[in-house]
């Protein structure tokens, strides 16, 4: 029998799952111990136009087969993709192997890249991977382009400590449709300073898009489950709107900004070449 073996890693962990119905044990070969995958892997695809080989994968929100330790990777993937945060990238390696001959010669890898689109329904996230090579030239696009930071806050790029801006807090209100929560640690932060961050209450994430500190409340981007009530604990992390300003001032990290904030938008030779009237237009 020829399998699938799926390494998933987050940060510091590694989920090990497989493309059969049933857990398979590797002990004693070097390869570990894989679960039966949650979800659905999609085969591996080669578009010979974009030069690119990609792989998704769809997984429930919530599923209880699998024991708690290999839980919060899933909870801190499902962060990620709900608000790109988190430190480094979501990556996947697959491997192909020979059940039948048990031979760890035969688990070759097809497969190494890392999360680059993130999808979302009521019940289920799926992640498109991106194999490694591709991925590569699309973040260097993205870095000589931007003005703004391309690298993700506390990410090992930005070296920004996620501890030293992680708070705890306990919900003294919340709105009746769920989106504003009011608590004391609200207060006690300068304006703004959650807003582009984060709350986690219950293993629900949430992106935060203002903070007012007049009102020690936050507005989030949606809604937290009918079960989020008041009294219920929470962490929340300080945000970043990716701008330099915010970089120096409120970090202190400008030396690690990934971004060109000062390079000009236009080529100045094409705004030279154009005409000085509103409709445009060339020399005559």
């Amino acid at each position: 029998m020829i399998v699938n073996l799926y390494e998933l890693n987050y940060e510091t962990s590694t989920f090990y799952l497989n493309s059969s119905n049933n857990d398979i044990d590797l002990t004693g070969d070097g390869l570990g111990y894989y679960y039966a995958s949650p979800g659905q892997f999609g085969d591996v695809t080669h578009d010979l136009k974009e030069d690119t080989n990609e792989v998704e994968w769809k997984v429930p929100y919530y599923f209880t087969r699998y024991n708690r330790t290999d839980i919060p990777l899933i909870d801190g993937i499902l962060a990620y993709a709900a608000n790109s945060v988190g430190i480094g990238y979501v990556a996947l390696t697959i491997r192909r192997y020979d059940f039948e001959t048990y031979d760890g010669s035969t688990a070759i890898i097809i497969f190494a890249g890392i999360g680059d689109t993130f999808g979302m329904t009521d019940d289920m996230f799926g992640i498109k991977f991106k194999s490694i090579y591709s991925t590569a030239s699309g973040l260097g696009s993205r870095l000589v382009c931007s003005p703004s930071c391309t690298t993700e806050l506390y990410s090992t790029m930005c070296k920004v400590s996620k501890a030293s801006h992680t708070y705890p807090g306990t919900i003294t209100a919340i709105s009746a449709d769920k989106v504003v929560v009011t608590a004391d640690v609200f207060g006690a932060h300068p304006i703004t300073w959650f807003e582009c961050g984060y709350i986690v209450c219950r293993n629900e994430y949430k992106y935060i898009l203002q903070h007012n500190n007049t009102t020690s409340s936050i507005t989030m981007i949606s809604p937290f489950s009918k079960k989020i009530i008041v009294t219920d604990t929470f962490t929340v992390y300080t945000g970043c709107n990716k701008s330099v300003a915010t970089c120096k001032d409120k970090f202190g990290n400008v030396a690690n900004f990934y971004g060109f904030p000062y390079a000009p938008l236009e080529s100045q030779l094409y705004m030279g070449m154009r005409g000085s009237g509103q409709e445009g237009g060339g020399s005559s």
